[in-house]
């Protein structure tokens, strides 16, 4: 188990072994965020001060990062989050640190490289592990621009893995776990229209036709009040063929006669047979 576990998506939560939150300083998050956007999770002193204090000049900011380094540096005490240098500053990776957001990204890119491995089901349980790391943006309270950027980039990630997995599960007919990723990449994503597509495709397939036809009339009218444009052709054609079949009547249930009227017509019969029987006997008199 690591020493230290950071929870960056949708929180910011510092976990010793034990399970005990660790108090970081609230600059402390946005300098692990700067130097995780980093490349290769490393950044100059200078590049990271500036990103930190962007109103401060050099020396000041320099100034600025190093009480901060030390501040975090006296929270943590013997966990080594940060490798410190003299102008480089670099993240801690292996088993005494873990990071949701890097587990995040090492589990859904495997994926992502090669979308055929999913057809295997110990690979799709693999990637909805890694989804379940995604509980929302990273530090979105974090005002640092590389992070913004790093923000959006996983964002991005999230979506495009969450597809995949539930594109699988479509061809493989696990229609509930697909709804449940199509309902989650459109909450994080309401524009995006193949996930849409898929939603809707699922909740037929669960049963839910009349609620497949709301949902696209929601989607539509989304689209017109944020947009003010159509559904694409592909998602309206779908949306057309779910309402056809909604609307198609019932096979009609054999006509039966009402049964008093029935007896009605059988005595009238009866009462004629008669009458003719006795105008036969007229005749032949």
């Amino acid at each position: 188990m690591a020493e230290l576990a950071l929870h960056l998506l949708g929180a910011r939560i510092a976990l010793d072994s034990a399970g005990t939150a660790i108090m970081l300083p609230s600059v402390a998050w946005s300098l692990i965020g700067a130097v995780l956007a980093a490349p290769h999770r490393r950044i100059g002193r200078s590049q990271l001060a500036a990103a930190l204090w962007p109103d401060q000049d050099e020396e000041a900011a320099r100034r600025c990062l190093a009480t901060a380094l030390w501040r975090l540096k006296q929270r943590l005490g013997r966990l080594n989050l940060l490798r410190v240098g003299k102008e480089t500053i670099a993240l801690t990776e292996g088993g005494e640190v873990w990071i949701d957001a890097i587990a995040f990204e090492r589990g859904v890119e495997s994926a992502l490289a090669d979308p055929a491995k999913l057809d295997n089901a110990a690979e799709r349980d693999a990637l909805r592990q890694a989804l379940g790391h995604y509980r929302g943006d990273l530090l979105e309270s974090s005002p640092v621009d590389a992070v913004a950027i790093e923000r959006e980039r996983l964002r991005a990630l999230y979506l495009d893995a969450a597809l995949e997995l539930a594109r699988a599960c479509k061809r493989h007919g696990e229609w509930r776990v697909a709804s449940e990723l199509g309902r989650a990449i459109c909450a994080v994503e309401p524009l995006r229209e193949d996930a849409q597509r898929l939603l809707m495709e699922a909740m037929v397939a669960c049963g839910n036709r009349a609620q497949a036809v709301q949902h696209y009339r929601s989607f539509e009218r989304l689209l017109a009040d944020e947009l003010s444009v159509r559904p694409m052709r592909e998602t309206r054609d779908l949306a057309a063929a779910i309402a056809r079949v909604s609307a198609s009547p019932e096979p009609d249930a054999p006509i039966r006669a009402d049964v008093p009227y029935r007896q009605t017509l059988l005595m009238a019969r009866q009462q004629l047979a008669e009458s003719l029987s006795l105008l036969d006997q007229a005749l032949s008199q």
